[in-house]
């Protein structure tokens, strides 16, 4: 009986001898059974050949390219998507001076590699609405056809902000081909001639830094380190290689002022408070929206910004704890708006013991938030020695690399003694 696993017909599958004679390809024979050699003209031979290796070469080219274009393509699909996510908050009214100076770093031509500034910070006080300044200016950008590539971050004293994992994922550069470069800047500029094709602008990097937690105290060498690993990315991405064009938003007006003493390369923009009649029509355009800000009339926010320097963040948290404690009306508004003001001084409070001190700072406070420009060596001095402090004690902050003014806008109260003609004076109202 015959057994197709017999050794007879094992041999038969297997090749014992390849001749190749002259315009004929013999292939094997191991059974007595088995049907004369099939032969195959050489020409089919060179054919199958050339089309075997025409295909090896196909397929080599095909991944190079989409290891070249693909991961480029689809970086590019993330940013043009994450652009599209923001909207235009309101209400949102106009700053004419820092909305214009943005306006024209970011539209205006892509400069080469080491060209100046190649990066902005963005910083001011809490609360005052640059956020929303900002994410409004962001949003108009991608209207007109533009790439804007939003991030947001948030960090804690001592902890590592690991932009170097934050970038690669917003733009979804997971699973890249094998020997795609994993640094930051090659993927950016990718990113970069690809949108400069498609829309002829470089594509707009807007990177938001919070802190966590608004009770936590940073130190001086917290700020430092926070400040150098975001100068340096940012000088990677725009001063080094022209991958983008960045833009920082630190709310730690500490972290600015390092970046801007250090990377020289930057552009500081303080964002300042709205003028008084300004802050009073947004209130009363968030007050149609039904919230607690309908109970406010015209005395009681120029109390409240007197003091405040216009904060909508702090207005609401002490209308909300009005509310919760049951109270009712100006005089239980005045009275949180006072403990709020009073615990915000203190930092002051303790430095106009020193005559010469309080001097300086009252100058400081006469300039206005433009900020002032030190007249004399002894300016100079006074400058950088307050300068250095610790964020929680110190009280100025740059507004250029020469120029400072107060940190907060409640120390200028403070120095004037809530005097609203000598506010209006230094151009603090």
């Amino acid at each position: 009986m015959y057994c197709p696993f017999s050794s007879t017909f094992r041999r038969c599958i297997f090749v014992r001898q390849v001749e190749l004679a002259r315009g004929r390809f013999v292939l094997p024979s191991g059974h007595a059974r088995t049907q004369p050699a099939r032969a195959f003209p050489a020409q089919t031979v060179q054919t199958g050949w050339t089309l075997l290796s025409t295909g090896s070469v196909v397929v080599l080219v095909l991944q190079a390219l989409i290891q070249r274009f693909l991961p480029g393509f689809f970086m590019n699909r993330e940013v043009r998507k994450a652009g599209q996510r923001l909207k235009r908050k309101e209400p949102a009214p106009a700053r004419p001076l820092e909305e214009e100076y943005i306006k024209d770093f970011i539209n205006s031509p892509q400069g080469e590699a080491l060209s100046t500034p190649s990066f902005l910070v963005v910083s001011g006080s809490q609360g005052i609405g640059k956020s929303t300044m900002l994410n409004n200016l962001m949003c108009e950008h991608v209207k007109n056809g533009k790439r804007v590539l939003p991030l947001k971050m948030s960090s804690r004293p001592g902890e590592d902000l690991k932009l170097n994992e934050a970038l690669p994922k917003a733009l979804q550069a997971v699973n890249l081909p094998r020997y795609y470069p994993e640094q930051v800047e090659y993927m950016l500029e990718k990113v970069n001639e690809m949108c400069k094709r498609r829309t002829g602008s470089a594509v707009v990097v807007y990177l938001q830094l919070t802190t966590k937690s608004r009770g936590d105290k940073f130190s001086r060498d917290a700020c430092d380190d926070i400040a150098s690993t975001l100068g340096a990315l940012a000088r990677n991405i725009t001063y080094d290689n022209a991958a983008c064009k960045f833009i920082l938003e630190v709310s730690v007006s500490a972290v600015a002022d390092i970046i801007k003493e250090r990377f020289d390369m930057s552009d500081l923009v303080v964002v300042r408070p709205l003028p008084f009649e300004d802050f009073t029509s947004v209130v009363k355009e968030v007050a149609k929206q039904g919230n607690d800000f309908r109970t406010l009339n015209k005395e009681v926010l120029k109390h409240y910004y007197i003091r405040t320097g216009g904060n909508f963040r702090a207005l609401g948290e002490i209308l909300r704890n009005v509310s919760r404690a049951g109270q009712k009306g100006a005089d239980a508004v005045i009275k949180r708006v006072e403990q709020w003001y009073k615990e915000r001084v203190e930092s002051i409070e303790r430095k106009l013991d020193d005559q010469e001190v309080k001097d300086y700072l009252l100058q400081v406070a006469g300039a206005g938030p433009m900020g002032y420009l030190p007249e004399s060596d002894e300016d100079t001095k006074m400058k950088l020695k307050l300068l250095r402090e610790e964020p929680a004690d110190c009280v100025l902050r740059r507004t250029t690399s020469e120029t400072v003014a107060l940190k907060h806008w409640h120390f200028a109260a403070k120095l004037f003694q809530e005097d609203e003609q000598k506010l209006r004076d230094a151009g603090s109202m």
